[in-house]
């Protein structure tokens, strides 16, 4: 499983409870390119939900 290193950061973000805006603006990203690097790790994780996503990215030391 190969993540970028931005959709790396989106699961950080999402790790610490901001949301798809929040996370737009502490990256300063659009919400779509948020929302499409969601998408991406996702399908890279083989994840159905983005908790999901989140959680396994823990799992697997990803992310802290």
């Amino acid at each position: 499983m190969k993540l970028l290193p931005r959709q790396i950061d989106v699961l950080r973000c999402s790790a610490m409870d901001l949301d798809t805006k929040g996370t737009a603006l502490r990256l300063f990203l659009g919400v779509e390119t948020v929302k499409t690097h969601r998408h991406r790790a996702m399908e890279a994780l083989g994840c159905r939900t983005w908790p999901g996503a989140v959680a396994k990215a823990i799992r697997e030391g990803l992310i802290a």
